[in-house]
């Protein structure tokens, strides 16, 4: 029986490889493959005699996989684009390599029952040399690839134990190993769930490694996390999902990933509302915001229904979740106008607002994300800053500026800078309501940057003629910026961004007679001589002809 098995396996050897001489895609690789199945077939000559009866079902079904490949790549046939075929290739080379070596060493050791009799090598004491650190390390490979089942999961056990022990480990296994990585990527396809976890174990280990990623990548490491992450165990989804987001840090995986179907599972991960696990969504929102750095890549996941699963994320119960909802659609909306409009029109705009409602209970960072995320998303369309205006979204905002702390305060005010660019609306919508006097309360404000951005409002909101005349009639207005301006210890600090206001109040007659008839006439005049820009244009303004005569009384006093 093992005779005729092993005259299949060499006629499938030889089927294969003349399949490979007609496939023109990706000829170098083919060329690979061509190579490794010859010195396969040689190995199998070799250990025909020594080869385990249980090893032989292993050999077969890699060899038909490929032949499978082959034939779609050689006759057209092949469904998946250059990217995913040139994933398969890798793949199918990784799991050459690992039946060359495993055959090198059964060839080597002898058969498998005698690898599982063997001693076990006794682990280095800490602080042992490299040498012994190497013994130690490869003996545990050499267990992994021709022992039982049992002893891989020792194996494996061992060297996740050890590699969290020292880092001088991994350098180890990715140095000095050959094909170690190559070996664990396999065994990540093992139908055993324990041995699957254990591998995985050590691949996540890898993956945080800047040398690990490329080798874990080469090795053709994507795929299989990738059907792990869709249908392995609970364990085995979490460290998979852990891997990949390691390995996304580098944006050069963004195609490899998304060619395995990466994007269209961590998006169906995230929308599963029925089963969702809310330690693999903080990995998916981590993985596909690392994505997102490639714009072609947003507009990917955009078309694969992104923005609605993030939508129904912003209803979780968790905050942490939400947070991670929020922060990705800040992320993928940034610099993009198209998916700005998406965003916005896809429902997400509604579901930010409620963020703002100061009876609710959300907290402060999730309201500061949301106001950002509105900020970026919906800003740059007139029909949602529309409804914007329409909506509560100015009565909140004005409720955080003037009640809030200062952080929230800090960001209101920068979004309403923003808004008042984009919408002369908006400007109107806010003189119209209580802003200004909650602004100019803000002036007050311990914090030299919330007092910063209220007087830069200030100047945006004024130059609407309504709201300033409405502001220049109510004297005390104008006394209290000259007095916050003249006094207090900070007056440098503060004069760099009240001149300014000041300026635009000059630039009407109202609001040069208001300024003259105040009692800072003299600190402006002092201010002029300081060399003050700002300073001079006012006192100019104010000394032109109409007020002359009640600038130099004033003086005179």
């Amino acid at each position: 029986m093992k005779r005729e098995e092993f005259s299949a396996i060499h006629l499938l050897i030889n089927s294969l490889i003349s399949s490979t001489y007609f496939i023109t895609s990706f000829p170098s690789k083919w060329q690979s493959i061509t190579n490794k199945l010859e010195k396969l077939n040689s190995n199998l000559k070799a250990s025909r005699d020594s080869l385990p009866m249980e090893f032989l079902p292993k050999i077969w079904m890699t060899l038909t996989d490929m032949k499978e490949l082959a034939d779609h790549c050689g006759d057209g046939s092949y469904s998946g684009g250059k990217l995913l075929m040139k994933s398969d290739i890798d793949k199918a080379l990784s799991r050459l390599d690992v039946l060359i070596h495993q055959l090198a060493e059964i060839n080597d050791s002898g058969s498998l029952m005698q690898i599982d009799d063997a001693i076990v090598v006794a682990k280095p004491a800490a602080g042992a040399g490299r040498d012994d650190m190497r013994f130690y390390m490869k003996e545990l490979f050499l267990r992994l690839r021709i022992g039982g089942l049992e002893m891989k999961v020792a194996a494996l056990a061992a060297i996740n134990e050890i590699l969290h022990e020292d880092e001088k480990y991994a350098v180890i296994l990715l140095v000095e190993v050959d094909d170690g990585v190559v070996l664990l990527v396999s065994l990540l396809e093992f139908q055993d769930v324990g041995v699957q976890e254990e591998a995985l174990g050590a691949v996540v280990f890898i993956a945080g490694f800047d040398a690990g990623k490329g080798a874990l990548v080469a090795a053709g490491v994507i795929s299989p996390l990738v059907r792990i992450l869709e249908g392995g165990s609970r364990l085995g989804k979490v460290r998979a999902a852990s891997a990949l987001n390691n390995l996304t840090e580098n944006a050069d995986n963004a195609w490899s990933v998304s060619s395995n179907g990466g994007v269209t599972a961590l998006i169906r991960l995230i929308g599963d509302s029925g089963r969702r696990d809310d330690e693999l969504v903080h990995y998916a929102c981590k993985m596909l915001q690392n994505l997102s750095r490639v714009m072609e890549m947003r507009r990917f996941m955009v078309e694969q229904g992104v923005i609605s699963a993030f939508c129904q994320l912003l209803a979780s119960p968790e905050d942490e979740t939400r947070i991670w909802a929020i922060e990705f659609l800040v992320a993928i909306a940034s610099e993009d106008d198209e998916i700005k409009g998406e965003i916005a029109r896809g429902g997400a705009a509604d579901r930010l607002l409620k963020f703002l409602n100061p009876s609710s209970s959300f907290s402060l960072k999730e309201r500061e994300l949301a106001l950002t995320a509105l900020e970026i998303s919906c800003f740059s369309e007139a029909n949602s800053i529309s409804a914007l205006i329409c909506s509560e979204f100015l009565n909140w905002v004005f409720c955080f500026l003037n009640t809030g702390e200062i952080l929230i305060q800090e960001v209101c005010l920068k979004a309403m800078l923003h808004f008042c660019e984009v919408s002369e609306e908006a400007k109107k919508a806010m003189g119209d309501s209580e802003f200004i006097p909650v602004v100019l309360n803000l002036l007050k404000s311990k914090s030299i940057r919330v007092c910063e951005l209220a007087a830069e409002l200030l100047v945006k909101l004024l130059s609407v003629q309504k709201t300033r005349k409405k502001f220049l009639g109510e004297a005390q207005n104008v006394n209290l910026v000259l007095e916050l301006l003249i006094a207090g210890e900070e007056v440098m600090e503060k004069k760099r961004f009240l001149l300014p206001l000041i300026t635009s109040l000059s630039n009407s007659s109202s609001g040069r007679r208001k300024i003259a008839a105040s009692g800072y006439v003299k600190d402006l005049q002092k201010l002029a001589e300081a060399d003050s820009a700002d300073a001079k244009k006012i006192v100019k303004k104010i000394t032109g002809s109409r007020f002359r005569s009640l600038f130099q009384v004033i003086l005179s006093i």
